[in-house]
């Protein structure tokens, strides 16, 4: 838009208008509803919920298809997407939470999501021996460490990356309640 063209003079954005990632909108962003902190939330869960299964939890061969899913279907089951690993019951209600449709039934703000992301359980650490597969299998342009190279606090594997996942989470999810 050009300055001249918009009521409101160098504004990008009008009213009504929606503007964001399809993959991680929160549905009353989707639908130019008022927004607060809560789409940020939403958005998190999303980032989340993408680390654990290797996708978003909604997709489609439209950004109108996939905005669709976001403001009517259900929250998708980790453990349905992920056969391999245990869900813990915990997990996905904090999922679930976290992506409500509704911002009343979701985590108030960052803070609170952050505070019940710190209460999960944590999984065990288990022997190398009886580690199952792991959680995703990094792009082929990424290096991955090497057993040599990679740092090892308690034996490596799928439970020190279920770790890093969780730190990673809580460091965004931490950025988000400082920047509110």
């Amino acid at each position: 838009l050009s300055p001249e063209a918009d009521p409101v003079k160098g504004a990008l954005t009008m009213l009504g208008m929606v503007m964001g990632t399809p993959l991680y909108m929160a549905p009353e962003q989707a639908a130019g509803r008022t927004i607060d902190a809560r789409v940020d939330v939403y958005a998190a869960g999303c980032v989340v919920f993408e680390m654990l299964s290797g996708q978003p939890p909604y997709l489609g061969e439209s950004n109108g298809e996939i905005l669709r899913q976001h403001m009517i279907a259900p929250v998708p089951k980790l453990g349905e997407m992920r056969r391999d690993v245990v869900v813990l019951p915990a997990l996905q209600e904090f999922l679930e939470k976290a992506l409500a449709k509704s911002p009343d039934d979701r985590f108030a703000d960052a803070g609170q999501m952050l505070e019940a992301l710190n209460a999960l359980p944590r999984p065990p650490v288990r022997k190398p021996s009886t580690l199952p597969a792991p959680l995703m299998a990094a792009p082929a342009n990424v290096a991955v460490p090497t057993p040599a190279t990679a740092p090892r606090a308690s034996g490596g594997g799928p439970s020190e990356r279920l770790q890093l996942i969780a730190a990673l989470v809580t460091g965004v999810v931490t950025a988000l309640a400082l920047a509110y």
